[in-house]
């Protein structure tokens, strides 16, 4: 994981973006990567699931660095409005959440197709019908890691995502605990 986080990390300097914090963008990528990899339904898909879930925040990197006046806006946004996800601020401020910059960056360095399956679909519930095991691995703890990160109860969520995760996964209360 630690290798495959340097490796991705290298090409961007989210410095240019004063409101981008490292640690909690890291904190973020190492807890979906934890979740997907409790989730997922066998041990061969688990290590992908765990590297799909390091690099669906990949797309933020890219947008910090790329536009970092309007990530730094719309994380502005998202820290002030407890309602408005990150990805909808950023949608909202450059026309394109971390989930689209990322699959785009996927596609582009030609990543294995389940891990730009995976970054692709974290919010798309039309995509996720379709989808196997590590895109839905890494989607569900998409979910796990906003719930826990905003220190919320995974239970008391009420967005289509939540709902869908907890019909996806029996055992997400398990992964969110250990989250």
């Amino acid at each position: 994981s630690v290798s495959i986080a340097l490796a991705v990390a290298q090409p961007f300097n989210p410095a240019h973006c004063p409101e981008f914090d490292g640690r909690l963008f890291w904190c973020a990528s190492l807890l979906r990567a934890e979740c997907a990899d409790r989730l997922a339904g066998s041990a061969d898909v688990s290590h992908t699931a765990r590297t799909g879930g390091l690099l669906s925040l990949m797309g933020l990197l890219w947008l910090a660095d790329s536009l970092p006046v309007e990530t730094g806006r719309a994380l502005s946004q998202a820290q002030d409005v407890d309602r408005v996800s990150l990805n909808a601020a950023l949608q909202s401020h450059s026309g394109f959440g971390y989930d689209e910059a990322g699959y785009v960056l996927a596609e582009q360095w030609r990543l294995p197709l389940v891990l730009v399956e995976s970054i692709r679909s974290q919010y798309e519930l039309g995509l996720l019908k379709e989808a196997g095991e590590a895109p839905k691995a890494v989607a569900a703890s998409a979910v796990c890691a906003r719930a826990a990160l905003g220190q919320r109860e995974l239970l008391n969520q009420d967005d289509a995502m939540t709902a869908w995760a907890l019909g996806e996964y029996s055992d997400i209360a398990q992964a969110y605990q250990h989250a």
